[in-house]
């Protein structure tokens, strides 16, 4: 399944379907608290979707701002999830590993990218976009929604983590 991902560096390097690393992907995936509830077959059949890139440190893969219509899942590597804080500066939000989910606020609801991110180390990541998603719903709808809440449940994790670092009086009077 061919993808619709943009790289930002002319450094990214498209190593091909994720079936083709299969393997790799359960092994850097099933670690991870969000998809720990897929089996190696649900993961196989989840690569079909899937397209593999590198990159190499410090390349931009995602930037704040840029329209989106998919999202990362980083298979080895570290990067950096950054947010703009005026006009120079930066804040770094995360650094994550493999396991995690990049950009998949802009995957559900098409919207800007609310940060940027940036491979901190050599880093590979599958690319699942939002036409493979509704491939993905027509062809195997219970994998598509096991995939759904998985989004569900890591966009949940991301809100109460940045939730429990932000003062009850930023959110106004409790009536």
């Amino acid at each position: 399944m061919a993808s619709n991902f943009k790289p930002l560096s002319p450094r990214t390097q498209h190593l091909g379907s994720a079936t083709e690393f299969a393997d790799d992907f359960y092994e850097a995936v099933c670690a991870d608290r969000f998809f720990a509830q897929f089996s190696r077959a649900e993961c196989n059949e989840l690569c079909i979707y899937l397209d593999c890139y590198g990159v190499p440190s410090r390349a931009w893969i995602l930037r704040e701002g840029d329209a989106g219509n998919f999202m990362l899942i980083v298979l080895t590597g570290t990067v950096d999830i950054i947010k703009s804080a005026g006009t120079t500066d930066e804040i770094a939000l995360a650094t994550l590993g493999p396991g995690a989910l990049v950009g998949e606020l802009s995957l559900v609801d098409g919207d800007r990218r609310y940060a940027s991110c940036v491979a901190r180390t050599p880093a590979d990541f599958a690319v699942l976009t939002r036409d493979a998603l509704d491939d993905l719903l027509m062809d195997n709808p219970r994998l598509g929604n096991k995939l759904l809440l998985l989004l569900l449940r890591a966009n949940t994790a991301h809100w109460r983590d940045s939730a429990s670092q932000v003062p009850i009086s930023n959110f106004g009077p409790l009536v």
